[in-house]
C-alpha cells in the first residue's frame, strides 16, 4: 500500500561521521540563522533549520540531533527540551528575552557583556558572550549624507526616562541646523518632541543611517549602536550602560548627558566633518577587529560541538578568510 503523498516517509537521520545540528527560530538576519551560513564549510556538519518549536517537534520522532541552537520564548523552550533530551541544547538570549527561558539548557549565548551581567549567577556561569558579528557596509555615495542629518530609531525612544533625556537635550539644538531623520514608527510623545525640527520619517533604519552623518541613541541597548557604526554614522549616545560597552568616548563615538554641554558636543560634530570621519573610521576598525562574523561562528561552533571543531577542515576559513594566526591564537 502506497504512503499518501501528503505524508512522506521520515528522513533517515543516521548518516555516518556527521555532526547533526538543529537550528530553531530566528529571522534570516539574526542568529542562529545568520551564523548558519558560515557553518556550511564545516566538514561533516549537517544543519537542519526550522522557524518554530512546533515545526521542530512535528513528525521528528527519529530525528536525533547532536546539538540544538534555539532562539525561542520560555514556553517553547520547555517543549524543545522534552523533545530532544539527549542533544546538547543551547539557547540564544536576545536583549529582550526573559533569561528564565534558559532553565534546563546546557548553555546559553548572549551578544553583550551587559546582558550577561544582569543574569542570575547560576545562568552567568553557563552563558557565553558571542556577538554574531556585523559586516561593515560600503560607505554611502559621495554627497548623499546630510552633514547636519541626525538619525534616530523610533524603537529606542519609548520609555518615559528615554523621552525625558531627549527632552533635556533638544533645547540646546534649537538654534542649530540639525535635521532629524527618524526610522520606524515614532510614538506620539516622540513626534511631539521633534515637531519643531520637522523630522523626516523613513521606513527603515538603513535608510535613515544612509542619509545622516550622525546617529543619536538612548543607550539602553548595544545593538542599535553597532548597526549605526557599521552603516558609517558617527554615534552619539546617552552616557549609560550598555552604551559604554561599545562606545569609547571621543574615539569611536561620543557619550553625552542631557544638558547644554551634551547639545554643544552634538553641534560641534555637525561643524567638524574631520572629527566625524575619524570617529567612523575608529568605529569600523573596532567592528572588524571585535565583531568579525567568522570569528563568532567559530566560537559558537566550538560551544555547540563541545570543542570538537578542527579549523583545518573548514575549506574557506582555512584558506584566507580567517587568518591562520587568529586560528592559532584562539585554538
Amino acid at each position: 500500500m502506497e504512503r499518501p503523498a501528503d505524508n512522506p516517509p521520515e528522513r533517515d537521520w543516521e548518516p555516518a561521521d556527521c555532526f547533526r545540528l538543529l537550528l530553531v527560530g530566528g529571522a534570516e538576519d539574526r542568529p542562529p540563522a545568520a551564523l548558519a551560513a558560515h557553518w556550511a564549510d564545516l566538514a561533516g556538519w549537517e544543519i537542519e533549520q526550522v522557524s518554530s518549536v512546533q515545526e521542530a517537534c512535528r513528525g521528528r520522532s527519529r530525528y536525533r540531533p547532536h546539538a540544538v541552537l534555539a532562539e525561542v520564548a520560555s514556553a517553547g523552550a520547555a517543549q524543545l527540551l522534552r523533545q530532544f533530551p539527549e542533544a546538547r541544547q543551547v539557547l540564544w538570549l536576545d536583549e529582550c528575552t526573559d533569561p528564565t527561558a534558559a532553565a534546563g539548557f546546557d548553555a546559553a549565548v548572549c551578544a553583550h557583556w551587559w546582558q550577561r551581567a544582569r543574569y542570575p549567577a547560576s545562568l552567568r556561569a553557563r552563558t557565553e558572550v558571542i556577538h554574531p558579528g556585523l559586516t561593515v557596509r560600503d560607505a554611502a555615495l559621495p554627497g548623499t549624507r546630510d552633514p547636519y542629518g541626525l538619525a534616530l530609531r523610533a524603537d529606542e525612544w519609548r520609555t518615559t526616562s528615554e523621552l525625558d533625556w531627549l527632552a533635556g537635550l533638544l533645547p540646546g539644538l534649537a538654534s542649530s541646523p540639525v535635521r532629524f531623520v527618524v526610522s520606524g514608527r515614532p510614538a506620539p510623545a516622540l513626534l511631539d518632541l521633534l515637531a519643531p525640527f520637522s523630522p523626516l520619517i523613513t521606513a527603515s533604519d538603513r535608510d535613515a543611517q544612509g542619509r545622516a552623518a550622525v546617529s543619536l541613541h538612548a543607550g539602553g541597548h548595544s545593538q542599535p549602536l553597532l548597526e549605526a557604526m557599521a552603516a558609517g554614522c558617527a554615534v552619539v549616545a546617552a552616557d549609560r550602560e550598555p552604551a559604554r560597552e561599545v562606545v569609547r568616548d571621543s574615539v569611536n563615538g561620543a557619550l553625552i548627558g542631557d544638558s547644554e554641554q551634551g547639545a554643544a558636543r552634538l553641534r560641534t560634530l555637525f561643524t567638524s566633518p574631520d572629527q566625524v570621519r575619524r570617529m567612523v573610521r575608529e568605529a569600523q576598525d573596532d567592528l572588524r577587529r571585535d565583531f568579525d562574523p567568522l570569528a563568532a561562528a567559530l566560537r559558537c561552533a566550538r560551544l555547540l560541538s563541545q570543542g570538537h571543531v578542527d579549523p583545518q577542515r573548514m575549506d574557506r576559513w582555512a584558506t584566507g578568510s580567517l587568518p591562520g594566526e587568529w586560528i592559532a591564537l584562539h585554538a
